[in-house]
């Protein structure tokens, strides 16, 4: 678990990737913001959790913290704290990095909590390949967070690439879906069981 803080330290910190030996390419960009309660309790307040789960199989990158209070005088200052270090939230450096990547990957960040799985090697960063997953929907909802990123460290011990995170991750969605609601939508329609499933499999978007 990274913060970074702004845009451009985020360039830096991906160029280096190529030295590290991590287990694969892919990487997480976590968008949670602190003024937002949900990602404050069921996500910011575990990432200590998450750093030790994801250990040397994948990195996640958390924009708009720093270790230098910009806030000072101004406003109650939001942190944060990763392996015994504080960490700022800036409304500024977070909007800001939200515009630079969105112009950049040409994508549309919800304001909610979401994650960005990215594949990058070879320094073809700008054909990174992505997955979008939204922490404020359903199966996804923020306060399975937890579960969700632990699944994703799991599958990051393998060095799997992007495409097989993503077919993982909707194949587990699937057999959550059989586990829980399946038995309840015995008695409805299949055109409506159809759509409940396909809707379980595009909540990860790989583009």
């Amino acid at each position: 678990m990274f913060p970074v803080g702004g845009y451009e330290r985020f360039l830096n910190k991906i160029k280096g990737r190529d030295a590290d030996e991590k287990k694969t390419h892919v990487f997480g960009v976590l968008f949670a913001d602190m003024d937002q309660l949900d990602a404050r309790s069921y996500i910011l307040n575990y990432l200590d959790f998450f750093n030790e789960n994801s250990n040397i199989y994948i990195d996640f990158y958390i924009p708009g913290y720093t270790n230098k209070d910009l806030n000072y005088y101004t406003e109650i200052p939001n942190t944060i704290k990763i392996n015994g270090k504080t960490f700022f939230f800036s409304r500024d450096l977070y909007n800001t990095f939200i515009k630079k990547f969105r112009l950049d990957f040409d994508v549309n960040i919800p304001y909610t909590p979401s994650l960005f799985l990215m594949e990058y090697k070879n320094g073809n960063f700008n054909k990174a390949k992505f997955i979008e997953i939204d922490l404020d929907e359903g199966s996804n909802s923020v306060r399975r967070a937890g579960e969700l990123f632990d699944r994703i460290f799991e599958i990051a011990k393998d060095g799997s690439d992007v495409r097989i995170i993503n077919n993982m991750l909707e194949l587990n969605s699937l057999v959550d879906y059989f586990k829980t609601d399946f038995v309840n939508d015995l008695g409805i329609p299949l055109l409506t069981v159809g759509k409940k499933i396909t809707e379980r499999i595009t909540k990860f978007r790989l583009n």
